[in-house]
């Protein structure tokens, strides 16, 4: 599977390259294409000196467009500021057999911490996602990776026993989601509705940071346990 990951040099990015590579193509996206080469290659020396033989993918860089436009599926690693303008660079790039992920959050800071801020649109309150899904009209959607510590991440010998709460609408996209995120180690997916869920998972990431500045805990994530 081809898995592209705009604004991929970022610590969320290394992370998924360096978890899917063993058995994907991954391609690395940036605004600057020669930044996405030389980063992916990078990537691609820490892989190989992880998995060794037993990997079987690749890592490769390009522009944002580019690797939008060549990918199965895309994650939209990138802060929610940077997100409208490069949405706007790929839109007319994608295709409605592809699949987008997004893990990304709207926030504001507040004091200390940070705020969730949710969408306002047709004077209706919604998440990211569920925007992103309206502007992409043909182009299914799923939210997912909005709680994952990116440093822990960005380390392939770590074990994450994390929870990943995912949603959509498109129910073949929620079963390509599921499958990749089993594909790193100890992450379980966890599906929790429509997409209109979403508005409750990317509010969990100002929890996450807040719970980070005020009670010092470091690069945590979210769990269900019963």
């Amino acid at each position: 599977m081809k898995i592209a990951l705009l604004g991929g040099t970022g610590d969320m990015g290394e992370g998924l390259a360096l978890r899917w590579a063993k058995n994907h193509e991954v391609i690395i996206g940036s605004r600057e294409e020669q930044k996405g080469m030389r980063v992916a290659g990078e990537y691609l020396a820490k892989a190989k000196a992880f998995y060794g033989d037993a990997m079987v993918g690749t890592i490769r860089g390009t522009s944002n467009p580019e690797a939008a436009a060549q990918a199965d599926v895309i994650v939209l690693t990138i802060p929610h500021e940077y997100a409208a303008s490069t949405i706007l660079s790929i839109k007319d790039r994608l295709k409605p057999s592809q699949i987008v992920v997004s893990p990304v959050v709207p926030m504001v800071k507040v004091d200390k911490g940070v705020m969730y801020s949710p969408i306002m649109k047709d004077n209706k309150v919604m998440s990211y996602a569920e925007a992103l899904a309206k502007e992409l009209k043909d182009v299914p959607v799923v939210a997912a990776y909005h709680a994952i510590s990116a440093k822990k991440l960005a380390d392939p010998a770590l074990v994450l026993n994390y929870d990943v709460p995912i949603a959509g609408d498109d129910e073949e996209a929620v079963k390509v989601v599921v499958r990749l995120t089993q594909e790193i180690r100890n992450l379980r997916p966890v599906y929790v509705g429509p997409l209109k869920s979403a508005l409750m998972i990317e509010a969990l990431t100002p929890l996450i940071i807040n719970a980070a500045i005020y009670s010092k805990i470091k690069d945590a994530s979210i769990a269900f346990v019963q």
